[in-house]
């Protein structure tokens, strides 16, 4: 156990006393809350993309120059090859080899088999994909989040309306639990932002604390933000 350990199980423990405190009723409306905003940035995040890259439409030439995705091919001459002279076998070992996280792996090796248009060398596939990815998963994200404090206000304005009735038993133990279901939508937003810092601010020190963590691989690798973002 390392200090992400303890900082995981902070996060449950006060996550379960505010579920005490509020009971079960008004945790639950919360933890249904965070479920339906994770639902919404699902199915709505590519058009908060489509919106940020129309204000910002240089942001992605500057991410695709800051992430410097190329520089993970482990082989300078594949890094100027044709994108052609590659087979997705063949580009599957290189991102393995280049032991990038998910879902950058992942949407390196998926997205290759659609149509690349502008894209000339393995380098600059490498490049726009990471940064499309990152664009995305910031994307997700943000609506997550502004989702999440909409949701926030209309409970806060129906509990001030409105008394919320309390179970006859075990209504504080019953609101832990939920408690506890909430810090899990936390940890893995907490942890979808890692893939990015991987990769822009690659640091040993930050995987090695992942790595030597026996609760973090499970938020990191099966992380429910990341899973769901796609590429191009």
């Amino acid at each position: 156990m390392n200090l992400v350990d303890l900082a995981i199980l902070l996060i449950m423990a006060v996550s379960m006393v505010v579920g005490m405190y509020n009971g079960f009723l008004l945790s639950s409306l919360h933890t249904a809350s965070f479920f339906i905003s994770w639902l919404g940035a699902v199915i709505f995040y590519p058009l908060i993309t489509k919106f940020i890259l129309k204000i910002y439409p240089s942001l992605l030439q500057v991410i695709t120059l800051y992430a410097e995705g190329s520089v993970h091919i482990p082989s300078v001459e594949d890094r100027q090859a044709s994108i052609t002279s590659f087979t997705v076998e063949r580009v599957s070992e290189i991102v393995e080899q280049s032991q990038l996280p998910n879902p950058f792996s992942k949407i390196l090796i998926s997205d290759f088999t659609k149509p690349l248009e502008g894209v000339f060398s393995l380098g600059e596939y490498f490049d726009s994909t990471i940064a499309v990815v990152i664009i995305n998963i910031i994307s997700f994200l943000l609506l997550f989040m502004l989702l999440k404090l909409v949701f926030i206000v209309i409970i806060s304005i129906y509990k001030t309306v409105n008394d919320l009735p309390v179970l006859r038993k075990h209504d504080s133990l019953a609101g832990a639990g939920m408690g506890l279901i909430r810090s899990f939508f936390i940890l893995n937003f907490i942890f979808a932002l890692v893939p990015i810092l991987l990769v822009l601010a690659p640091a040993d020190i930050i995987n090695d604390f992942i790595e030597g963590s026996k609760l973090a691989g499970f938020f990191h690798h099966s992380n429910i933000f990341t899973a769901f973002v796609r590429g191009r």
